[in-house]
Formats: C-alpha cells, structure tokens, sequence
C-alpha cells in the first residue's frame, strides 16, 4: 500500500500514533491529527509527517476543553525547542 504514496495523484492515509514515528511518506502533503499531542515533542513528530514545502499540519481538538490546555501546553514546548535551536546556530557560527 505505502508504495502508491510515491505515485502521482491525490491520497489519503488513515493511521493511528504509530504512523507518527515508524512510517516515513516522503510525499505526505496534508497531516490531520485527530487528538491532541501532550507534548512538544510529539508536535514536532506529527508536524513533520508532512514532508513536503508548503504542507500543512491540522489538530482537530474540542475548543475550551482539557485537550485544548495540552494543546497550548506542546505548542509551547515547541516554541522553546525553535529558540534553543536558534541560539545555538548562532553560537555554531561565533565559535
């Protein structure tokens, strides 16, 4: 089945977390996440199932509710792991 990923046309793969780290599309365009990542670390895992330039990344959670708190919760998580990797690309290039 994964073969056809790599064929012209449109597709769509259902799956379940574990797509998020063993299965590697490297034509996957469009990412829709059904429940809610409790990390940023596992943000960053489903962000990247897409893989090409200009993908998109979407999280369908219920508004104001406990998953949206973990939400916020990831999406900073996320936000630390990028400004750490920037403030160590600049030490790389003053070293």
């Amino acid at each position: 089945m994964l073969e056809q990923f790599c064929r012209p046309g449109r597709h769509v793969l259902c799956a379940t977390s574990a797509a998020e780290e063993g299965i590697n599309i490297t034509r996957c365009q469009f990412v829709v996440r059904y429940n809610v990542t409790h990390t940023g670390i596992q943000r960053v895992q489903s962000r990247g199932r897409s893989r090409v330039a200009g993908g998109v990344f979407l999280n369908i959670i219920q508004k104001d509710s406990k998953e949206s708190k973990f939400l916020e919760k990831a999406k900073e998580e996320e936000n630390i792991m990028k400004r750490v990797l920037e403030n160590s690309e600049r030490v790389e290039h003053i070293a």
